[in-house]
């Protein structure tokens, strides 16, 4: 992967059985991805951020899982790689209404001055003016696109950090449950060993 050295270290919460270091990257198309392995091997290109519940921002501070920096990963590409497709589409077109007017121009320019205001003089302008409304216009829709989809990968990212937000609200769930499961097993077990040492101790308290 092919990135700007732009890191970000987001260590791990207290809650993590295991510290892990996350990196944020931008790739060389602005895409912004999230790994375990840095992009880059300067130290001094590096930022440590705290990432407990109250210092938590955007979406480093919550992806936990491999998995799920791999989903984050993809669904930033899926939006990089339409709004490319976008951009080029039109590229194509700009390109073709470019070229009409600059070849209108310079017939327009070549023209015998003795043409000049004549019928032919005046439809080479009408023509140019034709074709630069059209780029612009094209322009215009351009730009409505690349803002619609961009909206719609805003809401593409924010719906999968949701997404993994809750995962990881379900799994330190799940792990406070099957902890306390293990603490009450262990008091019992302990009440228990407790109650037969007892026993041990004082067999006549078995008898009462």
């Amino acid at each position: 992967m092919r990135a700007f050295p732009i890191l970000l270290i987001l260590l791990a919460t207290p809650a993590s059985l295991v510290a892990q270091t996350v990196y944020k990257c931008t790739e060389a198309s602005g895409t912004i991805v999230y790994s375990q392995q840095p992009c880059s091997a300067d130290p001094a290109k590096v930022e440590a951020i705290d990432t407990t519940p109250a210092q938590m921002t955007g979406t480093g501070g919550f992806i936990a899982e491999q998995g799920e920096f791999a989903q984050m990963n993809e669904v930033r590409r899926n939006c990089d790689a339409r709004m490319q497709s976008i951009r080029d589409r039109y590229a194509g077109q700009a390109r073709r209404l470019s070229d009409e007017i600059d070849g209108l121009n310079k017939r327009s320019a070549s023209t015998d001055y003795r043409l000049i205001g004549s019928t032919y003089q005046l439809e080479l302008k009408s023509q140019i003016a034709r074709v630069t409304d059209e780029r612009s216009e094209l322009k215009a829709a351009e730009a409505q696109e690349l803002s619609a989809e961009q909206e719609r990968c805003k809401i593409a990212v924010k719906a999968e950090e949701e997404r993994q937000r809750a995962a990881q609200t379900a799994r330190e769930e799940a792990k406070r449950i099957a902890e306390k499961a293990a603490a009450d097993k262990a008091a019992e077990d302990q009440r228990r060993a407790d109650a037969a040492a007892k026993l041990k101790d004082n067999p006549a308290d078995g008898q009462k």
